[in-house]
């Protein structure tokens, strides 16, 4: 059985929040993912630290890339 062929727990959606910031994940996932953020402030939080993340990153000069 595939994470995505039930309700997600919390244990299933943060290995996947990086791909998901990322927008690299599936639309059926996309949906699943969100619909457990919608009810999780654990994994809601763990998301915008990640989007703060990547933000940094983009902003660091290509010679420290």
């Amino acid at each position: 059985m595939s994470v995505f062929e039930h309700n997600l727990n919390c244990k299933d959606v943060a290995p996947l929040l990086v791909f998901y910031v990322c927008d690299e994940v599936s639309d059926k996932e996309r949906k699943q993912i969100e619909a457990h953020l919608a009810g999780c402030t654990v994994c809601s939080a763990q998301v915008v630290e990640e989007r703060e993340l990547q933000g940094s990153y983009a902003r660091w000069p290509a010679t420290c890339r």
